[in-house]
């Protein structure tokens, strides 16, 4: 099909590369699940959040008019802001207000950074256990109770080293600390700058008598009592006091442990307040008077939501890192990968967090700890953990809640044996000094469970030359990743030596001519942190095409480069008609995924060469090229659930199990030319009822990318919902890769029956047309009466193939072009006519071909006599024109004004009438 720009045809040019957004939730410390399959992601909860309320953070950070002027448009109160995120606010909203309207106007308004809902996190310690447990195996593992010996952190060998510093302060965010409890009432850490019960904000930091910490719930106080056990038993096992001759130790015998409440009774708190805690912890680190040696953070709670968007949570924690603050993680307690699965902190991508999984007695990980090959940095013990609980009490819980801290402890521990070491040192010896454990290789980035110390000089209090070398990015949900040309894809690689850096590292890319990418530490550019031993780079390809890019020891990553889907030209449909021999798929069904393969050709998808030989078809109307769950949800392009797919009608479809109705695949045509028709058949549209089955194909072209939507009914008829007709309901559209689509629809009714939308990779453009020569005269002696001979010829860039229609005017007056005679030609080349004139005289023959889409090429004419003589052109001069000044290579329109006007005045003197066609 030929583009003109001058004639509307049927093309809609509504690509648009998209930009993935992220999508961010916060996860980790929850009630336990059903253990899912490894890997899977596990469906998201119901959305928790404070209703009424919102996080914004404001571009204009020192105006509150500005500010206010946008809250009262909804009625809005700002009813708290923080220090170190200047311009956010918690804002609360009038009762029976639509939250989802009031977010969408102020993400809409310029004057707003980013919005979001005020989420509710969750703890993960509700999997208590054996009360009576009185060995600390994680500690020291000798076997007790049917563990395996050395299956721990030695602590012992750590202890001999360091018990710990009173000049260590660890933080924790949690549901607060029995700060009475006999086994920490010593290591508790006391505000130097707050005069106790006085009633007074001593330190001028918004909170009175915050003596050892805070209660960020609510307005907030200086009380950070616990209320439920959670934040308890973190704070022991973080520094229950040793040697002590009471209860339990904890990994440090001496430390400050510096306790924010946000989790209350129940295990639950809002992100606004874990924003208090991280603006409060800021503020005692970075003071100028007493300030607050915090060397890390503990954080055992979890959001698993998409929903918990939360740049305003990314933000505060990155803030925490330029202070020199570690942020330690629970990676969450429902088994699934968080390489891909919501999980929030922990999933941040920021240098300064640790990520932790639990293992158990016998360093397996614990089944229902999540992980991440790329995410989840180590694993430590967390299971059967016994620690102090409010009211001078003991009890062993289990979870990722009491692995992170043991990683936060050892952390202590090396602030205590150096103090001048940083939060990039200390994280570098927690990994380099890990123990590698069967259970936690390809499921964590190091393979390794926390040692403190080893007994060949590799544990993190006694770590020498130990080499770590991890692929951090990519992350990987398939064994293959998509990528657009132009596009780019951030590469990065942990390389260090203990707590030092590595050195440079290169990655290799074999593809398109072998290259390297040279990655970098110096904190330009992707790199978020100079010399912490992460290094970085992008890889962005030029062609399309497979490629491998081969990291240090050996790893190789495959990426497939594709050209983007453009243009999509909306046509009335050319409707396969499959016969008999056609397949059904008999496992399709509801929520179903049926697999094709392999196929007779390759498909080029998006330009991939040699092609995919595999589909993966979803009843509910999408196609993909990797195994996959059933995806009833839609959502607007590109959609965060998958990284290539075409999708005709995605939507929540059933197929029906009863012939003739089906989903069906069939190979019409031979050898180059075939096609690849997969029809969804009289498919209903799950839940509703009385209605008309919907009836579609998809198309592929073997040795093409283009790939056509043909609708023979998308009008449910339905009296009870119109609006989901004609595709009201369905996202239609091809995404190429996370970061590029092209959306035709979403949720609109776009389509009708008996249509086709032609997708393709390249824009359209308005081609040339066909372009023509002026017709040169072949008889050499015209005369009255006798057929004279006139050729032509023409091309056509934008037609290949198809007819086009030669016209010719054997009497043009140089205004109206009127075809005298029509051909009908099959190429380009060539063409002639003849033309007879019964009365001699000058004459113009004008000649015009038109492309088999109706676009035309100009008019050019060539000027004669018919006479006695040799024919020549018209001249505005008084010398006859010589053969080289001849018109005939000339448009109508470039012939000068005097030349017409003689010709016109010839013609009248001479009487001329009109040639008689042959």
């Amino acid at each position: 099909m030929t583009y003109r720009v001058r004639r509307e045809r049927g093309w809609r040019a509504v690509g648009r590369v998209g930009l993935v957004l992220g999508l961010f939730a916060l996860q980790g410390c929850d009630s336990k699940e059903a253990e899912g399959a490894r890997g899977s992601p596990q469906p998201p909860p119901v959305l928790q959040r404070v209703e009424g309320e919102l996080l914004v953070r404001f571009r204009e950070k020192d105006s509150p008019s500005a500010m206010s002027a946008t809250s009262a448009a909804w009625g809005a109160k700002v009813v708290h802001g923080y220090t170190s995120l200047p311009g956010l606010r918690v804002v609360r909203l009038p009762p029976g207000t639509d939250l989802e309207r009031a977010l969408a106007a102020y993400r809409l308004d310029p004057g707003v950074l980013y919005a979001g809902y005020n989420s509710i996190y969750s703890s993960n310690s509700d999997v208590p256990n054996d009360p009576e447990f009185e060995r600390l195996w994680s500690l020291r593992n000798t076997g007790q109770s049917g563990g395996l010996t050395g299956a721990d952190i030695q602590a012992a060998g750590a202890w001999g080293v360091t018990t710990g510093s009173s000049d260590v302060v660890l933080a924790t965010i949690d549901s607060g600390i029995d700060y009475t409890h006999p086994d920490l009432a010593a290591n508790v850490w006391t505000n130097p700058a707050e005069i106790p019960g006085n009633g007074l904000d001593d330190d001028r930091n918004g909170y009175i008598d915050d003596v050892h910490g805070i209660n960020a719930i609510g307005a907030g106080s200086g009380d950070p009592m616990d209320d439920g056990n959670h934040g308890t038993h973190v704070a022991g096992i973080l520094g229950a006091v040793g040697g002590n001759n009471l209860g339990v130790t904890g990994v440090n015998w001496k430390v400050k442990i510096l306790a924010c409440k946000f989790l209350d009774s129940a295990g639950n708190g809002v992100e606004s307040d874990a924003l208090k805690c991280l603006d409060y912890f800021l503020g005692l680190k970075t003071r100028a008077a007493h300030p607050v040696n915090i060397v890390a953070t503990n954080n055992s709670w979890s959001c698993r939501t998409r929903s918990c968007n939360s740049p305003a949570m990314r933000d505060a924690i990155a803030r925490h890192m330029t202070a020199g603050m570690l942020f330690v993680a629970a990676a969450g307690n429902v088994n699934a990968n968080i390489d891909v699965a919501e999980s929030w902190p922990a999933r941040h991508d920021l240098p300064n967090i640790l990520a932790v999984a639990a293992t158990d007695r016998k360093d397996a990980r614990w089944g229902l700890s999540s992980f991440g090959p790329q995410t989840v940095a180590l694993g430590a013990p967390g299971v059967e953990i016994l620690s102090t609980v409010p009211g001078g009490l003991y009890r062993a819980f289990s979870g990722t809640s009491m692995a992170s801290p043991h990683v936060t402890g050892v952390a202590g521990l090396l602030a205590a044996q150096d103090p001048t070491r940083d939060w990039k040192a200390i994280k570098n010896l927690l990994l380099a000094g890990g123990q590698a454990v069967p259970s936690l290789a390809n499921v964590t980035l190091t393979g390794r469970r926390l040692r403190a110390w080893g007994p060949q000089r590799d544990g993190a209090l006694n770590c020498d030359r130990q080499l770590l070398t991890r692929r951090l990015k990519p992350l990987l949900s398939s064994s293959r990743l998509t990528l657009v040309v132009g596009g780019s894809l951030p590469v990065a690689v942990l390389n260090i030596n203990c707590a030092a850096p590595g050195g440079e590292v290169v990655v290799t890319v074999a593809g398109r001519g072998p290259a390297v990418l040279r990655l970098l530490d110096d904190g330009a550019g992707d790199d978020q942190a100079a010399g912490d031993g992460i290094y970085t780079a992008r890889f962005i390809p030029r062609d399309a095409g497979s490629y491998a890019l081969g990291f240090p020891g050996g790893e190789t990553v495959f990426v497939d480069v594709l050209r983007p889907y453009l243009s999509v030209e909306e046509r009335p449909s050319t409707y396969e008609v499959m016969t008999e021999d056609a397949v059904r798929l008999d496992d399709a069904g509801d929520e179903t995924v049926s697999v094709i393969g392999p196929l007779p050709f390759p498909l080029r998808f998006a330009d991939v060469q040699p092609g995919f030989t595999t589909l993966h078809v979803d009843s509910n109307g999408r196609i993909g090229f990797a195994p996959g769950l059933s995806l009833a949800a839609n959502s607007a392009l590109p959609a965060p659930f998958f990284s290539s797919a075409i999708l005709p009608l995605w939507q929540n479809l059933e197929v029906p199990s009863q012939l003739p109705s089906g989903l069906f695949y069939e190979v019409l045509g031979e050898a180059p030319h075939r096609k690849l028709v997969i029809e969804w058949r009289d498919a209903l549209y799950a839940g509703v009822s009385f209605s008309t089955p919907l009836t579609f194909q998809v198309v592929f072209l073997e040795g093409s990318s283009d790939i056509a939507f043909n609708y023979a009914n998308v009008l449910l008829g339905s009296d009870e919902y119109p609006e989901i007709d004609n595709g009201g309901a369905a996202t239609v559209g091809i995404q190429t890769a996370p970061s590029a689509a092209l959306q035709f629809s979403h949720l609109a009714p776009s389509l009708s029956n008996g249509t086709s939308l032609l997708f393709r990779t390249s824009l359209p453009h308005p081609s040339p047309g066909p372009v023509v020569s002026a017709p040169v005269l072949v008889s050499s002696l015209p005369r009255e009466d006798s057929p004279i001979t006139l050729q032509a010829s023409f091309r056509d860039d934008g037609q290949e193939t198809g007819a086009w229609t030669v016209a010719w005017d054997c009497h043009h007056d140089g205004a109206t072009f009127k075809p005298e005679v029509e051909q009908s030609v099959g190429a380009p080349g060539s063409v002639s006519t003849t033309c007879v004139y019964s009365k001699s005289g000058r004459y113009a023959v004008a000649v015009r071909v038109t492309g088999q889409d109706g676009t035309s090429s100009e008019v050019l004419a060539t000027v004669f006599s018919v006479s006695d003589v040799t024919p020549g052109s018209l001249s505005s001069g008084s010398d006859p024109p010589r053969e080289s000044e001849s018109c005939a290579s000339m448009p109508w329109s470039a012939i000068p004004l005097q030349g017409l006007m003689l010709l016109l005045l010839t013609g009248l003197l001479r009487g001329n009438r009109r040639g008689r066609r042959p």
